[in-house]
């Protein structure tokens, strides 16, 4: 891609005033970039991998400098905030100690129908477990373990 003159001195100029620290990195792959520097020493000289220089020219050439601004969103994607996640959960604790919800599962399908969301089955076992209503309960035994005869049977006796 070809850069004009005015889009350089766009990003130099922007280069100069920014003080958003991940906003900065975006421009200075975008500024090396400009100057003729190939995808692979750019990502060398601004410590960037190499896909995050191609992301930086497709988000410059699809939107301009305002595109290198978008503030990263990313950590907290949960479809409901903490205090409706527990007023949710609070409704069917008292179906749940009543012996109604036996398995996670047919408590995740209880409370999709009431948040009207859908949610993976790993997702909502965090859920449950940011509420403190994960019961972790070990196994007694492990399935193929041997029967006390053959146990008793393979100990030596001398």
């Amino acid at each position: 891609m070809d850069y004009t003159i005015q889009q350089i001195k766009e990003v130099e100029n922007a280069l100069k005033t920014e003080k958003n620290v991940r906003v900065y990195k975006r421009l200075q792959v975008l500024h090396w970039r400009m100057r003729g520097k190939s995808e692979t020493e750019v990502a060398e000289l601004t410590g960037v991998s190499v896909w995050q220089v191609f992301a930086v020219k497709r988000k410059y050439r699809d939107g301009g400098i305002g595109a290198l601004n978008v503030k990263y969103i990313g950590g907290n994607n949960r479809k409901l905030s903490l205090a409706a996640e527990k007023e949710q959960l609070g409704k069917l604790t008292e179906q749940a100690q009543n012996g109604l919800y036996l398995r996670g599962l047919e408590l995740q399908k209880a409370f999709e129908y009431e948040t009207g969301t859908s949610y993976h089955s790993s997702t909502f076992l965090r859920l449950l477990e940011r509420h403190d209503w994960a019961k972790k309960v070990p196994r007694g035994q492990h399935p193929k373990k041997a029967s006390g005869e053959d146990i008793d049977s393979s100990k030596k006796l001398t």
